[in-house]
């Protein structure tokens, strides 16, 4: 408690400064930024003496507070052009063997897990799908919950026909909306109709798909159709489907065609947009740059294809993998930007745009479980978030209105 005299400062204290972000960018100026982001972390205080508990004033938790940075050194022109020529043809040769590598994909999914991946529509796209949000609350068990819905966009009149693009085994929530709806049939319906879509490049995963009873449910009702289409191609779209559908769902689908600004990707995307009716919209999840799986990513040998893009299923063993297994094997994914996702989509109203995170804490006991990413206990997600609308042009808004 005594004042500290300059000569015992200047003797036995260590220093410790605290940056500002843009302190270190400054810092490493002429370098790539790879990674610049605030990282923080609360942990519970121990210890039960009284020094330990009063410190921090007293506060039962501690916050840190830390600057995560990776910067690179820029490539010489000759050598950015030798890996830019190589990536090209990688991905060329990735985009050739598509149909293949998801046909395996989901043949292997198939002796493992047969549901569809989870993805709960109602709760990630509250607002599109609040109309049948009360339906879908009486199937729970348990207290009744009441829902409000937000600017609910369709009426119980309504046919509302919904594209689920690059759907694997179909979306979960909207699988179980088709089954309710059949289930629900009354003559005295208080919900929207739905008519859906199921569209993806493996004729596996269609395969699988069609067996699902809640598809089944659907057929009987004629409000559920699926197709093997290759969305890569340019200016292809089923003929039934161009200029009438009110949602496109992008769950998960972008990231596996290729990287940003490929010719597959603008395909795809000139696609989508081409099945919206006017004022139709485009709700889209994906992964964000630096998601954990990117960062596992980058310490599987053979795993990158070039700036961002991945092949999963490779060798993670440290071993080298062979140009062969990656095409065959491997399924791609592709980590972004919000910036790239606005580029995408422009000329649609951003109704939203945005980075969602998730923390888990990490499970398994196994030494190749605990041994992932570095040693962390814990997974931190990164996943991309937006909704697009497509515009409704100035004749035809006024004959709404």
């Amino acid at each position: 408690g005594e004042e500290a005299k300059v000569r015992n400062r200047l003797e036995l204290g260590t220093g410790c400064y605290f940056f500002e972000l843009d302190e270190v960018k400054v810092m490493f100026a002429g370098l790539e930024v790879l990674q610049l982001e605030f990282t923080t972390r609360t942990y519970k205080k121990t210890g039960k003496s009284a020094k330990d508990l009063n410190k921090n004033g007293g506060a039962a938790e501690r916050r840190r507070v830390w600057i995560q940075g990776r910067f690179r050194k820029p490539i010489d022109a000759a050598e950015e052009n030798k890996s830019h020529e190589m990536s090209i043809g990688c991905i060329d040769d990735y985009s050739a063997t598509t149909c293949r590598r998801w046909d395996n994909y989901y043949s292997t999914l198939a002796t493992v897990k047969s549901s569809a991946l989870p993805s709960n529509l109602f709760q990630i796209f509250p607002n599109e799908f609040s109309p049948w949000q009360s339906l879908m609350k009486q199937q729970k068990k348990g207290k009744p919950q009441n829902v409000q819905p937000l600017e609910p966009p369709y009426t119980a009149s309504d046919n509302v026909a919904i594209v689920d693009l690059g759907c694997g085994l179909g979306n979960t929530s909207l699988l179980n909306l088709i089954q309710t709806l059949q289930q629900h049939q009354t003559g005295d319906e208080v919900s929207p109709k739905v008519n859906a879509h199921f569209l993806d490049i493996s004729g596996e995963a269609i395969r699988q798909l069609c067996n699902d009873e809640r598809y089944q449910s659907g057929i009987a009702s004629d409000s559920v159709a699926s197709h093997i289409y290759d969305v890569r191609q340019p200016l292809k779209i089923p003929t039934h489907l161009e200029q009438s559908v009110d949602i496109v769902l992008l769950l998960f689908a972008m990231s596996a065609i290729g990287p940003y600004k490929c010719d597959d990707m603008s395909n795809a995307v000139t696609n989508a947009i081409n099945m919206l009716k006017p004022g139709g919209v485009i709700l889209f999840r994906d992964y964000g740059r630096y998601d954990d799986d990117q960062l596992q990513l980058n310490s599987v040998s053979g795993a990158q294809i070039c700036n961002n893009f991945y092949l999963r299923g490779v060798d993670g063993d440290g071993e080298e993998a062979t140009v062969r297994n990656r095409l065959e094997l491997g399924t791609g994914c592709y980590f972004f930007e919000l910036d790239e996702v606005k580029v995408m989509f422009a000329g649609l109203e951003v109704l939203q745009l945005e980075f969602t995170t998730r923390t888990y804490k990490k499970t398994g006991k196994s030494a190749k479980d605990l041994n992932k990413n570095g040693g962390a206990a814990e997974r931190r997600r990164v996943w991309i978030q937006g909704r697009f609308r497509k515009p409704i042009d100035a004749a035809e808004e006024n004959k709404s209105h």
